[in-house]
């Protein structure tokens, strides 16, 4: 990202690195620095995950269309597994990565049999996570 560091980005860096390869939204990161106490508004988060996606250091997915984007934090070494599915539960919103080696299966089937190319970083699978299920 350049020399330009303030400490807005140093703390939304922290944050995200924090996550665990978990999905996050714009709100969702404003609302965590609300509840922190740190006063870092909606526009500043924007402007610095614009950055951060333009360095490589953050991939926005857009899952549906009229929904916001979620953000996941690519690590500094860059290892960083791209071809995976997602999961997202129609009940709490949750976005989850499906990094599972029969999901490869699947998209060769469908492109052998059916004649058509799975985009992974684009495919949702609907349905209820575990805790929803409860």
């Amino acid at each position: 990202m350049g020399n330009y560091s303030t400490k807005q980005q140093k703390l939304l860096l922290s944050y995200l690195s924090s996550l665990d390869g978990r999905h996050v939204s714009a709100m969702d990161i404003a609302t965590n620095f609300r509840e922190r106490g740190e006063k870092i508004g909606i526009t500043t988060i924007y402007r610095h995950l614009d950055r951060l996606i333009t360095a490589g250091r953050v991939r926005r997915y857009i899952t549906e269309a009229g929904k916001p984007a979620c953000f996941l934090y690519i690590p500094e070494d860059g290892c960083f597994e791209d071809e995976h599915f997602h999961l997202r539960c129609s009940s709490c919103g949750e976005l989850i990565h499906l990094e599972c080696s029969y999901t490869s299966g699947l998209a060769e089937h469908v492109l052998e049999a059916h004649g058509f190319m799975i985009e992974p970083t684009q495919t949702v699978f609907y349905g209820k996570c575990k805790s929803c299920m409860e």
